[in-house]
């Protein structure tokens, strides 16, 4: 009697092997695009996170220039030693716009006055119309009222618009628009109850939309 022994093939045929490889592109493909979507997410997280820090320090900055206003003169008032303009521009260094006298005062530039080794000199805070704010660093003046005639050399708080190559943008296609309010009546600074101020100013943005508000103690009530 014969016995027909019966190899069967052992190994891996062409066909499973780019059965193989493709599963595994498949899966490589996936990895690849979940990553990509969760790196994406935690930049645009971090991004956001820096733009929220460098606002709110913006703000801060310009929160503790306002705290200056009014600083040694005697009886400050508002209208005459804080000066809200509408309608600012800044162009070759010279402020222009219309004061305004309504209550509240708003607008998108403050000038003040401060008394500093007893040197009257003049500060201020403008916002852009296309968005941001700048800081004016004290010039020597005779009053606020000269306001559009002094040389302010601003300095960049807040940047906006911003193009995608700013590396301190906030944001990067939508303007940052800043409106300035003040507002006559009894307030008391962040804190501090034993001191009442007069002058309450505002800081609006509308993107992130934001607002702070300072009471300014060297105006006090009448």
């Amino acid at each position: 009697m014969t016995v027909v022994m019966v190899r069967f093939q052992r190994g891996v045929t062409l066909v499973s092997m780019m059965v193989g490889i493709t599963i595994s592109m498949i899966v490589t493909v996936g990895m690849l695009m979940v990553f990509k979507n969760v790196a994406s997410t935690t930049l645009a997280a971090r991004e956001s996170a820096s733009a929220d820090s460098k606002y709110i320090s913006s703000t801060l900055t310009a929160s503790l220039a306002l705290q200056e206003a009014g600083y040694g003169i005697t009886s400050p008032q508002p209208g005459v030693q804080l000066i809200v303009i509408s309608g600012a521009t800044l162009s070759s260094n010279t402020l222009s716009g219309t004061v305004n006298t309504s209550t509240p005062r708003a607008g998108n530039a403050v000038v003040w006055e401060v008394l500093s080794g007893g040197v009257l000199q003049c500060a201020g805070l403008y916002a852009p119309p296309i968005g941001g704010l700048q800081s004016l660093p004290a010039v020597n003046c005779t009053s606020a009222s000269t306001w559009n005639t002094l040389t302010w050399v601003p300095v960049l708080l807040v940047p906006s618009p911003a193009s995608t190559s700013d590396n301190d943008k906030l944001d990067r296609t939508v303007a940052i628009i800043f409106a300035i309010t003040a507002t006559t009546g009894t307030c008391n600074p962040l804190g501090v109850t034993t001191v009442s101020g007069n002058v309450l100013v505002s800081l609006t943005a509308s993107n992130p939309n934001l607002s702070t508000a300072q009471c300014l103690s060297n105006f006090p009530v009448p």
